[in-house]
């Protein structure tokens, strides 16, 4: 992989490991769908001026595949999120990580795709690290299986990116799915209790990092650079996410996991990096080497 490839890999991976702990932050002050419905459509709007060329062949069809893809997005956000105002970031990170090693399994689930024994070794490996990480008491709370479920809607939208990509311009795509997510969020957060406005540094420059860099600029730079390198190297890359989240959560606020929670966390990172460099990019739909190179929607 160039170098210029892998430090804009290395960059994107640190801002979304940073931004678990500014949601985190910022939904402490406005409410989760208040937040997610300003970041989502001020990135759809954003991604939609910068392919304006795109939407001139714009067609039902891919106005549909990207509205499933932003109703599976959202409840993937809708669920981390909330999960985030109950757990901790640094487990979030690992866990949001799960939908890496959910996708082959959902693939077989629902296609019956042949699915080699090392696949399941990892799931395996990562259903053990998940265990790990539940702690000394052996269960998860309440916030970490939101995050688990948010991992699992994160799954079926990579599955669906898949076979939408295959028909559809990408940029396309991108831009409805982070406007329906946006449009639900706002929907969402008017039927619950009111919209609430964006007010504060500390929920702007959340938005700010969150909407721009790590939506839009993210998104591109990840583009670049798996131009220039196999889906593999960059899912190995991009599995170095959660490490970023636990540095920044005991950089910035102190939280680490501790003992056996170390090993879970190794064990769900190590499953992804393996999943990462074996699984193969054109097998026929769903291209599991592509999505798994794609990763979650990050924070």
């Amino acid at each position: 992989m160039p170098r210029a490839s892998l430090g804009l890999l290395v960059a994107v991976t640190a801002i979304w490991g940073l931004t678990f702990v500014m949601v985190q932050d910022a939904v402490r002050i406005i409410p989760v769908l208040s937040f997610l419905a300003w970041r989502f459509l001020m990135a759809g709007l954003v991604m939609s001026l910068l392919t304006a060329r795109a939407w001139r062949q714009v067609t039902w069809g891919a106005l549909g595949h990207g509205l499933v893809l932003g109703i599976l997005i959202a409840a993937g956000y809708w669920l981390q999120t909330f999960g985030l105002q109950a757990t901790t970031v640094d487990l979030a990170g690992f866990l949001t990580g799960l939908a890496v090693v959910l996708t082959p399994v959902l693939a077989f689930v629902l296609w019956r795709r042949p699915t080699p024994p090392l696949v399941w070794a990892c799931a395996a490996a990562a259903l053990g690290g998940l265990w790990l990480l539940a702690g000394s008491g052996g269960t998860l709370s309440v916030g970490d299986w939101l995050v688990v479920g948010g991992a699992g809607a994160f799954a079926l939208q990579l599955l669906a990116t898949d076979v939408a990509v295959r028909r559809h311009p990408l940029s396309v795509l991108v831009a409805v799915e982070l406007l329906a997510t946006g449009l639900l969020s706002l929907a969402g957060a008017a039927v619950t209790g009111g919209v609430a406005w964006p007010a504060g540094t500390v929920v702007w420059g959340a938005l700010i990092v969150t909407a721009l860099l790590a939506s839009v600029a993210a998104f591109w730079a990840q583009g670049y650079a798996q131009q220039r390198a196999t889906p593999q190297a960059t899912a190995t890359v991009l599995a170095a996410e959660p490490l970023f989240a636990a540095l920044f959560s005991y950089v910035l606020q102190g939280a680490a996991l501790v003992g056996w929670q170390w090993v879970g966390a190794g064990l769900i990172t190590g499953s992804i990096v393996v999943l990462g460099r074996v699984a193969p990019a054109d097998e026929g739909p769903p291209g599991l080497g592509t999505v798994v190179a794609m990763g979650p929607p990050r924070e």
